[in-house]
């Protein structure tokens, strides 16, 4: 999930939506909400959770800078399977299934270039 091959995603010609801030602790999206963007860490942390009985949560991920999450529900067209909050203040970028394509992402390495 990592920009192997671009040191600054900004530097690739593809349309993001406008760079959203997040505060710590701020909850980015819920696990069952619809998606309709794949994120991208520009700064900060994001954690993914998945939500369990009880009111209970298994931490499933930390998304870093440069790396990318949320890509299956806009892709796939299913609910989030996981909620993302901020770890700390984060800036992260949004791109529409169709750009995220664009940048080549979300495939296995074999299938980019």
């Amino acid at each position: 999930m990592v920009f192997a091959n671009y040191t600054d995603v900004r530097d690739v010609q593809i349309n993001s939506l406008p760079a959203a801030e997040v505060g710590a602790g701020e909850v980015l999206f819920h696990q069952g909400d619809t998606g309709d963007v794949v994120y991208v860490v520009e700064s900060g942390a994001i954690e993914i959770v998945r939500e369990l009985l009880g009111a209970r949560e298994e931490l499933v991920h930390v998304a870093q800078v440069s790396t990318y999450f949320g890509e299956l529900s806009p892709m796939l067209g299913t609910p989030r399977s996981a909620t993302a909050r901020a770890q700390v203040d984060t800036v992260l970028l949004a791109y529409s299934p169709i750009d995220f394509r664009a940048l080549g992402l979300g495939r296995p390495p074999a299938a980019v270039g």
